[in-house]
């Protein structure tokens, strides 16, 4: 992984498309792991509180991590611009997503919550068009459309609710837009991803804390929620934020967007396995949307590249 410097002094990272391929395989079996472990978490605690949780586990491994890896001379080097660009990030793709995900589950909506929460690869699509001059392709554009479809047939015979979803479809909604915004945004600004997510977690435990000690919830320890915190804190949030920029500094927002259209799909089939539930006939319908929308996305790429002319 290659290092760019920027004009304000802090390092800019370049990854290879190898580099890319591997962080997104690396995203896509470590986030697939997160519903075994948010239902461990959400065991002990209530979504507040599994979240501060899970922002302290991350917070305290990269307090540990940034003088081991050089990372404390890029705080030392931010300019007021990096500040202001590292928490708008910050906000976007830990604070504000996870805040929108509580606000839905709390409304009781927790499928319609989930279910929109995957537009954010729409979003993905249409703000890197917009921020990064990264305009899509009609067979791009179904590929994608293929694969939120069938992530939302994935996760909605995961719970039930009442009929009139408004509230979490909203929430859901809210999700989708921070996550899809923050993605182009870190590949504009390309900041080194461990830096962005450390930021992203001291901001959010931060944020988190303050909100618990204003409302009075307690901080209180809960060891069969503890292991869905670390895993979520330290594996989803720590690790996996990182790769997941590193994926889409190189490969194409709808190339990546459409890989992590799996991970409900493969999120369902861990919790069947673990759980021992009978999975619903729409589980396979949108793995079969997936699937397609991987089909036609690799299909048209492999053309297009054998018809691109050769350089000199």
């Amino acid at each position: 992984m290659g290092i760019l410097n920027s004009d304000g002094g802090v390092s800019r990272v370049s990854v290879s498309r190898p580099e890319a391929v591997l962080s997104a395989v690396g995203v896509l079996l470590i986030w697939s792991g997160s519903g075994v472990f948010s239902h461990l978490a959400t065991s002990g605690w209530n979504a507040l509180q599994a979240a501060w949780w899970e922002s302290l586990c991350g917070s305290l491994v990269a307090l540990l991590f940034l003088p081991a890896t050089g990372l404390l001379k890029q705080v030392t080097a931010l300019q007021p611009g990096d500040f202001v660009r590292l928490t708008a990030l910050g906000l976007l793709a830990h604070t504000g997503y996870y805040s929108f995900l509580f606000v839905g589950f709390a409304s009781g909506h927790q499928v319609q919550t989930m279910a929109l929460n995957y537009t954010w690869a729409v979003f993905m699509v249409v703000f890197g068009g917009l921020i990064n001059r990264a305009v899509p392709q009609w067979h791009q554009w179904v590929s994608v459309g293929l694969g939120v479809l069938g992530a939302i047939l994935v996760v909605i015979p995961g719970s039930h609710s009442a009929a009139d979803g408004t509230p979490g479809a909203l929430a859901g909604l809210g999700a989708g837009l921070c996550f899809g915004l923050f993605t182009p945004l870190s590949v504009r600004w390309s900041y080194d991803p461990r830096l962005v997510t450390s930021w992203m977690l001291f901001l959010s435990m931060l944020v988190f804390s303050l909100v618990m000690l204003f409302s009075g919830m307690p901080f209180n320890f809960r060891a069969n929620g503890m292991i869905g915190a670390l895993y979520m804190g330290i594996g989803v949030d720590f690790v996996g934020y990182a790769l997941w920029q590193r994926a889409n500094r190189r490969l194409h927002p709808w190339v990546v967007s459409v890989w992590a259209c799996l991970i409900p799909l493969l999120n369902i089939t861990l919790l069947t396995l673990v759980a021992g539930l009978k999975m619903p006939s729409p589980v396979y319908l949108g793995g079969g949307l997936i699937v397609a929308a991987l089909v036609v996305q690799n299909a048209f790429a492999l053309a297009t590249r054998q018809t691109e002319p050769r350089g000199s």
